[in-house]
C-alpha cells in the first residue's frame, strides 16, 4: 500500500493515555484525522473507530496498522473485515508474530433526499433521539459502601481524604456568584462559580463513608478550575490523585473513570449535571484549560528547586526500600522538567513522578537522563556509520 500511513496500535494507545494524564485537554494523538477517536476495550470496535475517522476525514491515503503479538491473538479477522465494509476495505497481513491491518477508506456517499421506500421516523422516535436523557441514578446499583470495599489502589487516598474534611456543608449566603446545586441518591454537590467561569467554592453533603471521602477529595481538587474543565476532566484528575501507584489496578489498556471503580459515578454524575445546568444561561465552547505552575514553586531559585527535588527523591527511595544512590536528580530544564539518572531502577520512575507531583509541584515531569554507550568497539562502529552516511 504505497504512501500508506503507518500506525503502531500499541504506541497509539500509549500516546492517547499520555495525553489524558499530561495534557488534560484536547485529548488527541499524533494523527490529525484521529482527533475525535477514542479507543475501545473491544479491539474490533477500536479499529472500526479508526476506520470511521479515516472515512469522515476523507482520507485518500491507506492505513497500515501494526498489532503486537498480544493483540494479534485477540483479533477476529472475519468479523473485522465484514464490519469494515461500512467504511471501506480492510485486510489482514501476517508478519511474523505481528499482524498488519490494511485499510482504505471509501468515499462517504450521502443522498440529498431520502428514498421514497425509506420510512421516515415517527415523532416519538425523533423526541427520543434529540431529548436529553434523564440523569443517571447511581443509588440503585451503588449503595453506600465502606472505604474497605473500594479498589485497593484507592483506599489509601480515600482514607487520607476522610481525615482532612473541610468541604462538607453548604455554601455561605453572602458569597456572590452563580450557585449550582445538584442532588442524586443521597449525595449533593454545591458550587459557587464566578464571572470567569471558575469554581470558586465547592461543598458537598453525603451519607456514606466512601462518598464522603470521595466528594471531599473531588471538591478540594476542582476549586480553582473552570467549571468546564471540572466537568470534562475533573473525575479523571480525581482517579489519578487517589490511585496508589504501588498497587496495580489490573486493568488492561487505558484507565478511565468508567472502567476503574463504580464509585466514580458519584462525582461524575453530579459535576456533569451541574455543568449542564450552568450552560443554560452561559455560553460554552472548546475547553482550552491549561494548569499553571504554582506561585510557590516559581518563587524558588533553581538551586532551591533542585534541593527540594533531591530531598524528596531520597525520601521516596527510603520509603520503597531502595538505596539512596539508586536514583539521582541530575538537573532541571525550565521549571518543571526533572532529569533523573536511574541506572537499574527505571521501572519505578512513574511512581517517583507521582510522589514529586504530590509533594512539591503538580506540573513536574520526569525525564530519564541519556546514558552514554561505554562499549568502545560499538561506539567506534556507530561513529564510522555516521561518517559514511
Amino acid at each position: 500500500m504505497a504512501g500508506a500511513i503507518e500506525i503502531n496500535y500499541e504506541q497509539l494507545l500509549k500516546d492517547y493515555e499520555q495525553s489524558l494524564h499530561e495534557k488534560l485537554r484536547n485529548f488527541s494523538t499524533a494523527y490529525d484525522f484521529l482527533e475525535t477517536w477514542v479507543p475501545d476495550e473491544n479491539l474490533e470496535q477500536s479499529l472500526l473507530g479508526i476506520f470511521e475517522a479515516a472515512q469522515l476525514s476523507k482520507l485518500t491515503q491507506g492505513l497500515r496498522i501494526r498489532l503486537s503479538v498480544n493483540n494479534s491473538r485477540l483479533l477476529k479477522e472475519v468479523k473485522l473485515r465484514a464490519q469494515a465494509r461500512e467504511f471501506g476495505e480492510a485486510r489482514v497481513e501476517i508478519q511474523g508474530q505481528d499482524k498488519i491491518v490494511h485499510f482504505m477508506a471509501r468515499e462517504e456517499k450521502r443522498k440529498t433526499t431520502p428514498s421514497p421506500e425509506v420510512e421516515l421516523p415517527t415523532q416519538a422516535v425523533m423526541d427520543r433521539l434529540f431529548t436529553s436523557p434523564e440523569l443517571p441514578k447511581f443509588g440503585s446499583h451503588f449503595p453506600s459502601r465502606a472505604i474497605s470495599e473500594a479498589h485497593e489502589a484507592y483506599q489509601k487516598g480515600l482514607r487520607e481524604s476522610l481525615a482532612t474534611l473541610s468541604h462538607q456543608g453548604t455554601l455561605r449566603e453572602e458569597e456572590e456568584g452563580a450557585r449550582l446545586v445538584q442532588k442524586n441518591s443521597g449525595s449533593s454537590l454545591s458550587l459557587l462559580v464566578d464571572k470567569r467561569g471558575l469554581v470558586r467554592h465547592a461543598v458537598f453533603e453525603s451519607k456514606g463513608e466512601l462518598e464522603t471521602a470521595l466528594l471531599e477529595a473531588f471538591c478540594s481538587l476542582i476549586e480553582g478550575l473552570s467549571l468546564q474543565e471540572a466537568s470534562d476532566h475533573g473525575v479523571l484528575r480525581l482517579e489519578y490523585r487517589l490511585r496508589d501507584p504501588a498497587v496495580p489496578l489490573g486493568i488492561p489498556g487505558i484507565v478511565t473513570p468508567e472502567n476503574s471503580d463504580p464509585m466514580l459515578l458519584v462525582p461524575q454524575t453530579l459535576i456533569r449535571a451541574a455543568y449542564a445546568e450552568y450552560k443554560i444561561d452561559h455560553a460554552s465552547g472548546r475547553n482550552y484549560w491549561t494548569d499553571k505552575i504554582s506561585r510557590e514553586w516559581l518563587s524558588l531559585s533553581a538551586s532551591e528547586r533542585l534541593e527540594h527535588l533531591r530531598t524528596a527523591t531520597v525520601q521516596f527511595l527510603r520509603q520503597n526500600g531502595l538505596p539512596d544512590e539508586a536514583m539521582r536528580v541530575v538537573s532541571m530544564q525550565h521549571e518543571t522538567r526533572v532529569i533523573v539518572e536511574a541506572p537499574q531502577h527505571s521501572e519505578v520512575l512513574l511512581r517517583l513522578e507521582a510522589h514529586l507531583r504530590q509533594l512539591l509541584e503538580p506540573q513536574l515531569e520526569i525525564l530519564l537522563s541519556e546514558r552514554q554507550d561505554t562499549n568502545k568497539p560499538r561506539e567506534s562502529n556507530a561513529k564510522a556509520k555516521d561518517l559514511s552516511s
